[in-house]
């Protein structure tokens, strides 16, 4: 019976040893494999949690940030006006007695915000005391001409002063709760002038009207 249990566990411990080292004929070199192995898995397992966990520190606070957090985002615009031109050329061949009226086409557009009123359209000469001349360098003053704007009413241009080079005519006046925060128009500028309101020698006369506009 002794010789019998005495095989069994000989049997078991044959059995043991290769199950851990795969080498039945070396207990030694068995344990040695089984502990090496198991020492490279318990480092490769902690590096990876190692990263893991470094990872998931590095995401969480920008995730965080984005679940918690919201960002408002507010545009503004800019109001502008643009105009087709900002100055128009004016040509006029007058003789004795006779009055001339050119025509120019004209457009404006404007986006505004909810601050603004109105727009005004003015237009003025470089300089009043000669507002246009001639070949010959006869002048005309700016007093002499009128304008307008489509059918509205003619304004004449103030004549020059001292200490002023130029003076301007408000030619339109565009009211925002009427036409709108942003809107277009296409018109005409019409300028005249009269050989009988100023001494004039016959010829061609040029010049050129300046045209701004101003947001209330």
């Amino acid at each position: 019976m002794n010789q019998r249990n005495s095989k069994l566990r000989q049997l078991a411990t044959l059995n043991a040893n290769a199950l851990t080292s795969g080498m039945p004929h070396s207990r030694a070199t068995g344990w040695q494999s089984f502990s090496a192995m198991w020492g490279w898995r318990t480092i490769i397992a902690r590096t990876l949690h190692l990263l893991v966990a470094a990872v998931l520190a590095a995401v969480s606070p920008a995730t965080g940030q984005r679940t918690s957090r919201s960002i408002l985002l507010r545009a503004y615009l800019r109001p502008t006006v643009r105009l087709s031109e900002n100055s128009v050329a004016v040509k006029f061949r007058l003789a004795s007695g006779t009055c001339q009226d050119i025509s120019v086409p004209f457009d404006i557009s404007w986006n505004l915000d909810r601050f603004a009123q109105q727009i005004q359209l003015i237009a003025s000469f470089e300089n009043s005391g000669s507002a246009l001349t001639d070949e010959q360098g006869h002048t005309i003053e700016s007093s002499a001409i009128e304008a307008r704007i489509a059918d509205s009413i003619w304004k004449a241009f103030p004549g020059s002063r001292p200490h002023v080079s130029s003076a301007g005519i408000l030619l339109s006046t565009i009211n925002i709760s009427e036409f709108g925060r942003q809107g277009h128009q296409h018109t005409k500028l019409h300028f005249r002038l009269c050989a009988d309101q100023a001494v004039l020698f016959d010829g061609e006369y040029r010049g050129r009207v300046a045209l701004q506009t101003i947001i209330r």
